[in-house]
């Protein structure tokens, strides 16, 4: 990530419902990965991020385009893990690596459209595309 100008940032960590979980994001000016690691070995939802509004790692794999070719994928509500039973985190990275930051490197304007439209399709299953 750092490659491609994004910075670290540790973020909060606490106890939820959920067990101990902490907080972590990569940013680049608007952009954003945030992530939710629970009990150091286990995957929230990572989301992608404008600046306003964000769409889950799902969403923004279908407005690449590439729905199907992803390795991590929710396991259950809340908790994602790798397509095969694996590492979750090793599927990030394969999902990173091969799908989204290729499509961020081949055309940040075209990537931002996807993005955009991700986050309008998960605001409107939340029922705010009126906000």
């Amino acid at each position: 990530m750092s490659a491609r100008g994004f910075e670290y940032s540790a973020g909060d960590q606490g106890v939820s419902s959920g067990g101990r979980f902490a907080v972590a994001s990569f940013r680049r000016a608007d952009l954003s990965l945030g992530l939710i690691v629970r009990h150091g070995t286990g995957l929230g939802a990572p989301n992608y991020s404008m600046g306003r509004g964000y769409a889950g790692h799902d969403r923004l794999v279908v407005a690449l385009g590439r729905s199907g070719e992803e390795r991590l994928v929710e396991t259950r509500r809340f908790s994602w893990g790798a397509r095969d039973g694996g590492d979750p985190f090793n599927a990030l990275l394969h999902d990173l690596e091969h799908i989204v930051l290729p499509a961020l490197d081949k055309s940040e304007s075209e990537f931002r459209v996807s993005l955009a439209r991700a986050v309008t399709d998960f605001r409107k299953q939340l029922g705010l595309d009126n906000l």
